[in-house]
């Protein structure tokens, strides 16, 4: 069964990639990246703010040695780098260069 990011993908993104202007909605086409949002909202809605935190924190550690820890996307705000050369938009970090109480920022 496809849920909402799912739909947004097939609809909105698949075969539209050319004539979207914000490449960092091509994201949402990405399983990783829809299944990190899955979580991201079903936990905000059950855990209180704390526990969002800890989750949160727990996901960036247990990941910062990875591929997808060294380059976790961010966004512009606090992005460090960009992974593709074709890109003047820095919009990632290395998670594994940085200090536990830094990851705070981050959420």
């Amino acid at each position: 069964m496809k849920d909402a990011l799912d739909k947004i993908s097939l609809f909105f993104i698949e075969d539209f990639e050319d004539e979207i202007t914000k490449k960092n909605l091509l994201r949402l086409s990405k399983e990783k990246a829809k299944n990190f949002y899955r979580v991201f909202n079903e936990n905000r809605h059950k855990l209180n703010m704390s526990e969002n935190i800890k989750n949160m924190l727990k996901y960036f550690y247990s990941i910062r040695e990875e591929y997808a820890g060294k380059n976790f996307y961010v966004g512009s705000s606090y992005g460090e780098f960009a992974i593709s050369n074709d890109s003047f938009l820095k919009n990632y970090i290395d998670l594994s260069k940085k200090m536990k109480r830094k990851w705070l920022i981050l959420h």
